[in-house]
């Protein structure tokens, strides 16, 4: 389809979602380059730009293509979620927390975002949110429960560490 119609976006997104879903990196790259030379600032190929970056661990230039996509869609959930990944990796955890607070905002209850801001609450000493994201994210449907479980305990960890009552 993209040799008879090179310009299409959406067929453009959907080869280069499903190249990074395959791994091919260099492919996904290069479909979100072409896109965004047709269609300059576009959110979605900022956004897979952004997360092709993001598994070569350029962090810096994954920041860029993501605040990019958020200047022009500041709600866009998958922009969000992948910054804070940058911003948590980049140990700005709570810039993590921020994004991911705005991303909830968006999509709702989500456990898999829940568990990440409790993560990254985590990491950032606040092991009472930390408790509270992973307890609500037990509470519902397709909750990763083992691994929400197994975070929960290092919160109950960090907190008898650190002297503060659990």
């Amino acid at each position: 389809m993209l040799e008879m119609e090179p310009s299409d976006l959406d067929t453009r997104v959907a080869r280069a979602e499903l190249l990074l879903e395959t791994g091919d990196l260099e492919g996904a790259e290069t479909d979100a380059d072409t896109g965004l030379a047709l269609h300059p600032g576009e959110v979605q190929l900022l956004c897979l730009k952004g997360i092709v970056l993001l598994q070569r661990e350029d962090f810096d230039e994954a920041l860029e293509a993501f605040d990019a996509a958020l200047e022009r869609d500041p709600r866009y959930p998958a922009a969000l979620i992948n910054r804070a990944v940058v911003h948590y990796h980049q140990t700005r955890h709570g810039r993590a927390v921020a994004d991911l607070t705005a991303a909830l905002e968006v999509v709702g209850n989500d456990p898999d975002v829940l568990l990440n801001r409790g993560i990254a609450h985590l990491a950032d000493g606040r092991t009472d949110l930390a408790r509270a994201d992973f307890d609500h994210a037990l509470t519902l449907p397709d909750a990763d429960i083992d691994e929400l479980h197994r975070r929960r305990e290092l919160c109950d960890t960090a907190g008898a560490s650190s002297g503060s009552p659990l």
